[in-house]
């Protein structure tokens, strides 16, 4: 059975460019929108980016089920997986371990919002583009 979610994409950058490795920074985005996408229903996904302090801010905010506060600090753990009941028997608990090993060899920091029935909202905080010449490769 194949049931549209209705899910939108509301996308304000304010900032359009970060220096960055192009394949690890589309991994750790394709694994936060695809959490956004699987958690949310019929809401936008927005998408911001600022500039705050010399650094460059990007949001992902859903309207979805949100997080459980008792599984919020657990949720980058390998193989962790929500406490919260859901259908999703194919989740591994890897994708954001994976996310942040690869946010962190890169400088950049995550934040992570949530309230439960609410919605959920990741911060990717870039290093300033001085402090990008330490970054040696993956």
């Amino acid at each position: 059975m194949v049931h549209s979610k209705r899910i939108g994409f509301d996308i304000q950058l304010d900032v359009s460019e970060v220096l960055s490795d192009a394949k690890w920074l589309a991994f750790i985005m394709r694994q936060l929108l695809t959490n956004s996408i699987k958690y949310s229903e019929n809401s936008d996904i927005m998408i911001y980016s600022h500039e705050h302090a010399g650094q460059t801010v990007l949001e992902v905010q859903d309207s979805g089920r949100g997080i459980d506060p008792k599984d919020l600090s657990r949720i980058f753990d390998k193989g962790f997986t929500s406490t919260t009941n859901h259908r999703d028997n194919a989740a591994t608990g890897m994708g954001l371990y994976l996310t942040k090993n690869a946010a962190e060899s890169l400088f950049i920091t995550i934040d992570v919002k949530s309230e439960l029935g609410t919605g959920t909202t990741v911060t990717l905080t870039f290093p300033k583009r001085n402090d990008f010449v330490n970054i040696t490769s993956m």
